[in-house]
């Protein structure tokens, strides 16, 4: 890892994308890793490639209200099983190729359930300089009022960092995941 980019705060990272354009949620859970592998390879692991390194299957697209037509873009569906065949929807709400998209969870059109609102995820990927490539995730939600409410960033926090570690053993490189990089939490709402 450069000692430059040990310096700046994940979020500076983003080149293009405003989160707060999509959500007005607060920013739960950042993660970031550096891999060894270029930005358009590491963007097709992390948006059309999820079944390689998360626990999903079944995953299919819908882009018949892509942006643009037939391809994936802004307004294109994916649906997958998690463990336990539980189906999710989400909505691509802003898609760069090669190197951010945003996705929302379709909660009207999905079996799985958590207690928030607001959910947005973003994986954005920028060239580290080396010919590898650096990965931001990001997930913005408003917890509910739960008895679960105080849990769910610690469960994301591990599932993301599951996701992260496997994505590194695939490509090679470091989860870069320290107190001094990733905000704050807010409280839940």
């Amino acid at each position: 890892m450069s000692l430059l980019l040990a310096l700046i705060p994940l979020t500076a990272t983003a080149q293009t994308f405003d989160a707060s354009s999509y959500t007005d949620a607060p920013l739960r859970v950042q993660l970031a890793a550096e891999l060894d592998a270029p930005p358009d390879a590491v963007f097709e692991l992390v948006s059309t490639g999820l079944a390689e390194w998360m626990a999903v299957s079944d995953i299919t697209w819908d882009n018949t209200d892509s942006e643009t037509d037939g391809h994936i873009d802004d307004g294109s569906r994916r649906s997958c099983a998690l463990p336990g065949k539980k189906g999710i929807t989400e909505t691509i709400e802003f898609w760069e190729q090669d190197s951010t998209y945003a996705y929302r969870i379709d909660w009207d059109n999905s079996e799985f359930r958590l207690p928030w609102n607001g959910q947005l995820g973003v994986f954005e990927v920028t060239p580290d300089g080396d010919g590898g490539s650096v990965l931001v995730w990001s997930q913005y939600f408003k917890a509910k009022v739960h008895p679960m409410s105080p849990m769910i960033p610690g469960f994301m926090r591990k599932k993301m960092s599951q996701g992260l570690e496997t994505l590194v053993r695939i490509t090679g490189g470091v989860v870069l995941d320290s107190p001094d990089s990733v905000p704050a939490l807010a409280d839940a709402e």
